[in-house]
């Protein structure tokens, strides 16, 4: 069975992740635990349904933009 996640549970997921990685190069440090910070604040009231996809665009001037995309069965 297919459950949706909280924003909390999908960001704690994703910063495993990342955290892991980071560390495995060395690169773990002040500036990341604020990316942390703030990664965990634009996901905090968010839902996702079975279905839905996070899409991340990154620029290249450095800004990120996160899109939700709902599909609907």
């Amino acid at each position: 069975m297919i459950l949706p996640l909280t924003g909390q549970q999908y960001s704690d997921k994703v910063l495993e992740n990342f955290v892991t990685i980071w560390k495995s190069f060395g690169i773990y440090t002040e500036a990341e635990e604020k990316v942390i910070e703030m990664f965990l604040q634009v996901f905090k009231d968010k839902n996702f349904p079975p279905g839905s996809s996070v899409l991340f665009t990154q620029s290249s001037s450095g800004s990120l933009t996160i899109n939700q995309i709902y599909i609907y069965r």
